[in-house]
């Protein structure tokens, strides 16, 4: 990847969000996961504290983080191997699976997970809270919406849900709208009143947000889309806000749900500032 230069040694007005080279970690023992994915075999890791204030210490603190996900991802590969093997031994007893199945595909959803941070990070993206983003890509492997019976029908074309992405593992899917096109339909309501309502039809072609941008921006954008490692990809201002000045905060996420509840980790994309403007 191209190092970004800072203000000063870049000599302009345009300031870059980091996206630096990630050194080459220590040689250490290593063991293959399934997948052929070779990791380094070390202590689990406890509790893991990173702190910077300056490039240099980005750029350490970026590495720590690296090496991290590795161990994150060493530890679930080796829970999901253990899951698929326990898998196995129930099969072959003819025992009841149903709790064991659920547990090997929890397993698998968290290792695909740590897969894409690990790649978000050895890539040279960093970690920033999770903003409030309005979405407007997300990747997915349907080729459709999905349509549950609560967001199907809608009185309203506004009421339609965005899309959601089904977090799909690293390199696999493609990027659409996260607004589908709507459609609608005529009919009865619950008091026998002739309606038209509205629903989620088809999938879009992404639209990029804002129009008067620095062009590096949408070349950012391009760059990590074509990567396919985040699940979204959204902006700082929400596009849903109208018109803004500036140019925005480029935002992709990571997410792992377990039920109700998930886990979500954002990456700075990208971010431009004409100091003209300050």
């Amino acid at each position: 990847m191209e190092n970004t230069k800072t203000p000063v040694e870049a000599g302009t007005d345009i300031v870059q969000a980091p996206c630096a080279e990630v050194a080459d970690t220590p040689p250490v023992e290593t063991s293959l996961i399934p997948g052929g994915t070779q990791l380094p075999m070390m202590p689990a890791p406890g509790i893991v504290t990173v702190f910077a204030k300056d490039p240099a210490a980005m750029r350490e603190a970026q590495q720590q983080m690296v090496t991290w996900a590795r161990l994150r991802l060493q530890q679930r590969s080796a829970e999901h191997a253990d899951l698929l093997e326990n898998l196995e031994v129930a099969k072959k007893n003819k025992w009841r699976t149903a709790t064991l199945k659920r547990a090997v595909s929890m397993a698998h959803k968290r290792m695909s997970y740590y897969e894409k941070v690990l790649a978000a990070l050895e890539a040279g993206y960093y970690i920033v809270p999770n903003f409030p983003v309005g979405m407007f890509a997300i990747r997915t492997c349907r080729k459709h919406p999905t349509r549950s019976h609560r967001n199907h029908m809608h009185s309203y074309p506004h009421q339609v849900r965005d899309a959601e992405s089904e977090h799909p593992a690293l390199g696999k899917g493609e990027y659409v709208d996260a607004q589908p096109t709507v459609g609608s339909v005529h009919g009865p309501n619950q008091k026998g009143e002739e309606c038209t309502f509205w629903y989620a039809d088809d999938f879009d072609a992404v639209a990029f947000p804002f129009t008067m941008v620095n062009p590096e921006i949408p070349k950012a954008i391009s760059r990590a889309m074509a990567l396919k490692i985040f699940d979204e990809v959204g902006c700082l201002p929400d596009r849903r806000q109208g018109a803004m000045r500036g140019d925005p905060l480029i935002i992709g996420r990571i997410t792992v749900k377990n039920g109700y509840s998930e886990r979500t980790l954002s990456f700075l994309l990208g971010w431009f500032m004409n100091l003209e403007d300050v």
